[in-house]
């Protein structure tokens, strides 16, 4: 309470025109400490940064509403949290008020800036409260499709939006500079309130950049024409430089019984429990879907295994059977080689038994000579004792 009661006093303007300055300045050194400090400081998560490296942003206030990657926040079912944060409040707007905190009220009349008219669009609807902390993702994005109405700049103080805050200062919301911007929605009437805070050093929106209100002391209203800006569910609409809260009221009453207080929620979250609901059965579905198609691609793997495991075994069978063709073709060879060998061998031995008939043949006709020439011999040996017989005969003839 002591801390809530401090700030009652001090010159909130001039405190956030200082911070603001530091947070812009370009110098190399100066505004990498910072970041470096605040990186530390917070335990910042740079690795869901679009652009990881502290040293690549220009200033502080660059780093401090830093991109995030496309896959960092998907956008879920139905109405989704507009930013990362603390769901300080949520439910019903009861008799045109909403709860700040334990004990705290507020008026929307108050928060609109007035404006009764819009107020009444919001009777018995429903609203959130996100608190960005000082560590979050500071861009605010669409909660649902919406076409922009109309702006409204209103002037105020800029206590604090923390905890303790909230508890002890009446309608914090209320007295705080804030911008609200009026949406027709698939819903109906949609109010998105950014609420300014100490060291809050601006406040900016895609269709117009940071607001710097010429007259600041008074309340600025801007029309938009039909379609002039329509953005869809999950869109960025605008930016906090320095941290501070979102109100969210719509016209229609959503089921927030899946959400509890001080739930820490992300960008694209399901806050309608209907709609979450359905985001998990379409979860359910399609992790199941997930996990048929992983068991269809498993039987498919396991088939094409099979397949190629036959393929394997015919090809082996295959390589068998002509291994055993070349072996058969082998022997075949070697018998054919083995016939060749023998029928020479026989040729051979039928040409050796040749030459020894010829040999014999040879050896008769050579004794046969020798016969013969025995025999004439023999012939001339009988004749030439017949011739000195006859010689004998005669000497004895002539001595008588």
């Amino acid at each position: 309470m002591l801390f809530s009661l401090c700030q009652y006093p001090l010159p909130h303007h001039l405190i956030t025109r200082l911070t603001g300055w530091l947070a812009d300045n370009q110098t190399p050194w100066l505004k990498d400490m910072l970041i470096r400090r605040f990186i530390r400081m917070y335990d910042v998560d740079m690795q869901q940064a679009a652009e990881p490296s502290p040293t690549a942003y220009a200033n502080f206030n660059a780093f401090f509403t830093r991109a995030l990657k496309e896959e960092a926040r998907p956008v879920q079912q139905g109405l989704i949290s507009p930013a990362d944060g603390v769901l300080s409040q949520f439910g019903t707007i009861e008799q045109g008020e909403m709860i700040q905190a334990k004990g705290q009220y507020y008026t929307l009349t108050s928060l609109l800036g007035g404006d009764e008219d819009e107020a009444r669009s919001y009777a018995n609807g429903s609203f959130a409260t996100v608190y960005l902390s000082p560590s979050d993702y500071h861009r605010v994005h669409m909660p649902c499709q919406g076409t922009l109405r109309a702006t409204c700049y209103i002037p105020g103080r800029l206590f604090s939006v923390n905890q303790a805050t909230t508890a002890h200062v009446s309608e914090l919301f209320a007295r705080n500079e804030r911008l609200v911007c009026h949406f027709d929605t698939p819903y109906g009437p949609m109010a998105l309130v950014l609420v300014g805070a100490m060291i809050v050093a601006g406040i900016e929106t895609v269709w117009q950049g940071r607001y710097q209100p010429a007259h600041p002391q008074h309340a600025t209203r801007q029309q938009f024409e039909a379609g002039e800006v329509t953005l869809n569910k999950g869109d960025e609409m605008g930016r906090f430089y320095l941290g501070s809260t979102v109100v969210a009221c719509f016209s229609e009453t959503f089921d927030f019984s899946a959400c509890s207080k001080d739930m820490k929620v992300q960008m694209g979250q399901t806050l309608d429990a209907a709609d979450a609901a359905d985001a998990a059965d379409a979860a359910d579905a399609a992790d199941a879907a997930d996990a048929a198609d992983a068991a269809d691609a498993a039987d498919a793997a396991d088939a094409a295994d099979a397949a190629d495991s036959a393929d394997s075994a015919d090809s082996a069978d295959s390589a068998d059977s002509a291994d055993s063709a070349d072996s058969a073709d082998s022997a075949d060879s070697a018998d054919s080689a083995d016939s060749a060998d023998s029928a020479d061998s026989d040729d051979s031995d039928d040409s050796d038994d040749s030459d020894d008939s010829d040999d014999s043949d040879d050896s008769d006709d050579s004794d046969d000579s020798d016969d013969e020439d025995d025999e004439d011999d023999e012939d001339d040996e009988d004749d030439e004792d017949d011739e000195d017989d006859e010689d004998d005969d005669s000497r004895d003839d002539s001595r008588f």
